[in-house]
């Protein structure tokens, strides 16, 4: 994976895993202070409700045992994913209407998250060929 050159980098730890691309860390291990959910970049998964449940919830599970068996984990927010649309930096890169923060966490700091989780079949780098993959299976139209 190519990663952008600049950015923020931070050890996290798991406080749950949403979906499989979507998840909730902590800056602190002890603390209360969750950071708003992480949202994957490069990386589209199945939901975890409705017919595409099927596929989600496995999914889901896998990611969680990543993270849960992780040493460490580390959050990696690009300097764009930093920017409103305005060019303004936000804190954390909160941005769109669900509030979250777009980017990558390296588990060991080996790999990413996200490509274990395509590597495994359980997701994919374009939100397209995740519906690609959906229509093909009969699970949307």
């Amino acid at each position: 994976m190519n990663l952008p050159a600049y950015g923020v980098t931070a050890r996290v730890w798991l406080v749950r895993v949403i979906d499989a691309d979507t998840i909730i860390v902590r800056l602190n291990p002890t603390g209360r202070n969750d950071l708003p959910p992480v949202r994957l970049l490069d990386c589209w998964a199945a939901e975890i409700a409705g017919p595409e449940k099927v596929l989600g919830v496995p999914a889901k599970h896998y990611a969680e045992s990543l993270v849960e068996e992780a040493e460490q984990l580390s959050l990696f927010i690009p300097d764009e994913a930093l920017r409103d649309d305005e060019g303004y930096v936000n804190v954390f890169g909160v941005v769109g209407k669900f509030q979250r923060i777009y980017g990558h966490v390296f588990i060991d700091s080996e790999t990413t998250l996200a490509e274990k989780l395509i590597e495994a079949g359980h997701a994919f780098a374009t939100e397209q060929e995740l519906d690609d993959y959906l229509v093909s299976q009969g699970i949307r139209v």
